[in-house]
C-alpha cells in the first residue's frame, strides 16, 4: 500500500467540488449531569448547537486509479 498524506480543501491548487448525497450515524447529547460534573465539556460545539461539525473524508481517482 503506497503512503497517504491528508491536505485541507484550501491547500488544494486546484478547483474541486464535492457532492455529498447523505450522511449516516447519531450523535447522542452529553447528559446534563455530566456537563455539571466536568465544565471542560460545556464548550463543545455539538453541546451548543443542534448541528455538529461535519468531517469528510475522500477519496479521488483519475484514469480508475485512486
Amino acid at each position: 500500500m503506497e503512503p497517504f498524506s491528508f491536505a485541507s480543501s484550501e491547500a488544494l491548487d486546484i478547483p474541486i467540488n464535492i457532492r455529498i448525497v447523505s450522511l449516516e450515524g447519531q450523535q447522542t447529547p452529553i447528559p446534563f449531569s455530566t456537563l455539571i460534573n466536568r465544565p471542560d465539556l460545556r464548550h463543545i460545539g455539538s453541546n451548543l448547537s443542534s448541528h455538529s461539525d461535519l468531517y469528510v473524508t475522500a477519496q479521488l481517482w483519475a484514469d480508475s486509479k485512486p
